[in-house]
């Protein structure tokens, strides 16, 4: 399969057009190749997808934290309209700062996205969306039979996946 990269600058208002950009991708390869992973979302271009409700949720967080300690960063954040609920407007916005404060803003919120993806993850409520699992089909249980229409079941599927991960430290 082809490999896509992209050269993005530390820069964090480039993460905008390279989310874009990735996300275009996986649209594509899902429209062309009937697959979502064809575009490179869990690819190569992967890394510059940020998760809707992870960035929502760092992208409130740092503005908490710059509201309630940093007076005069949010005077000048507040001046550009910086922080609002829409995390691409939020993108497109930090552009019009300088640069480094711009790379310092960024750099934040992205440790705040990191963070909140780990924590997600730490908890076992991360949500990557849908992928498909590889392994075998080792048994099928019937839990529930709809007792009114005979052919409605709802069934349970053990699969074995061998990820190559050791359980025992």
């Amino acid at each position: 399969p082809p490999h896509y990269k992209l050269l993005v600058t530390e820069l964090g208002g480039e993460w905008r057009l390279a989310s874009t950009i990735a996300m275009r991708m996986e649209t594509l390869g899902a429209i062309t190749n009937a697959d979502r992973r064809a575009g490179g979302a869990n690819g190569s271009l992967g890394k510059f997808l940020l998760a809707a409700k992870y960035s929502k949720m760092a992208l409130k967080k740092l503005k908490t934290e710059i509201q309630s300690g940093e007076p005069a960063l949010w005077q000048c954040t507040t001046c550009l309209g910086l922080f609002t609920k829409d995390v691409k407007r939020f993108l497109n916005r930090l552009l019009g700062l300088d640069v480094e404060m711009q790379a310092g803003i960024f750099s934040r919120f992205q440790r705040m996205y990191d963070a909140e993806i780990l924590r997600a993850k730490q908890e076992g409520t991360f949500d990557d969306g849908v992928y498909d699992l590889q392994g075998q089909l080792q048994e099928t249980r019937m839990v529930y039979r709809d007792p009114c229409n005979m052919k409605e079941k709802l069934s349970l599927s053990l699969v074995m996946q061998d990820r190559g991960v050791e359980w025992e430290a």
